[in-house]
């Protein structure tokens, strides 16, 4: 936030890498785009009120729509040409002296100037072997304002990452600065690591809680001890119809290294998860 350079942009695209190699992706590619090219055509065609309609077309990658929208519109065939050719302007950075070469309009040109730059950065950071431009992706204009990008990668046809400058949001919030940023689709990510028998280590154990309802009040006193120590801990209330084992099988399913039971006033019962064994301790040790 605050801050509309080159360096941000960059920046925020070599987090998005960082999060997919962290979380065991290797093979992963982010397109980027900036929407002032699309709008820089569009002016220079004195059309920029076709915007949405040929937004929709161009995103599709239907030419020949493009193309009869156009027609329609009475804008010259050698404009047209250049606006149709946003469908089929993606690949390595070769498209963007493409697409400096199609027109003279400042916007559009400022729109290459910056993504060039960009690129140059990413490469110096060793990211650009994930990165291609497509500068026929357009999101959503009214939102994004500069760059836009989306990330995928192999056994899935959505986007796991989207993302984009979107600098005249946060005006709605109260607060007239630049933004940008990104967010992760969840269920795409977790399926594509699915799909690639990826394993992602979910960071140190959680610790359950496990107690008696008498003692409710002095489980939460070393619930409280514990999380404020830093531990991820889990608080259950045992159920008298279930037996210990079926507590370990759950700690076992959740990433639960050890459980503690309150099962009365004085000791505690320190459970380990994994072979299950079980030492006794005074509460009075553990407490502060």
């Amino acid at each position: 936030i605050g801050d509309d350079s080159i360096y941000a942009d960059a920046e925020i695209l070599s987090m998005v890498a960082d999060v997919l190699l962290d979380n065991g992706l290797k093979e992963f590619i982010i397109e980027i785009s900036d929407v002032n090219y699309f709008k820089g055509l569009l002016i220079e065609a004195g059309i920029d009120h076709m915007a949405g309609e040929l937004r929709d077309l161009i995103q599709e990658k239907n030419y020949f729509g493009v193309g009869e929208l156009l027609k329609s519109s009475g804008v010259s065939d050698a404009q047209a040409k250049k606006i149709m050719s946003l469908t089929t302007l993606f690949g390595s950075g070769d498209v963007l002296c493409k697409a400096r070469s199609l027109t003279d309009n400042e916007t559009a040109l400022k729109a290459i100037d910056r993504l060039e730059k960009i690129y140059e950065l990413i490469t110096k950071m060793g990211f650009a072997k994930y990165v291609t431009f497509d500068l026929g992706m357009l999101g959503n204009l009214d939102y994004y304002t500069g760059i836009t990008f989306r990330a995928y990668t192999y056994g899935l046809g959505d986007p796991i990452v989207n993302g984009g400058r979107y600098d005249e949001l946060l005006r709605q919030f109260g607060k007239d600065t630049y933004a940008i940023g990104f967010s992760i689709t969840s269920e795409q990510f977790l399926l594509a690591l699915e799909r690639q028998h990826i394993n992602v280590s979910i960071g140190k154990p959680d610790t359950m809680v496990l107690f008696d309802p008498e003692f409710f009040e002095l489980a939460m006193g070393i619930v409280r001890e514990h999380r404020m120590s830093g531990m991820n801990v889990n608080c259950i209330k045992r159920d008298p119809d279930k037996h210990m084992d079926n507590y370990l099988e759950y700690a076992k399913r959740n990433n639960i290294g050890g459980i503690l039971y309150v099962g009365d006033t004085d000791n505690l019962t320190i459970i380990e998860v994994a072979d299950g064994k079980q030492t006794s301790v005074k509460i009075s040790e553990i407490m502060n």
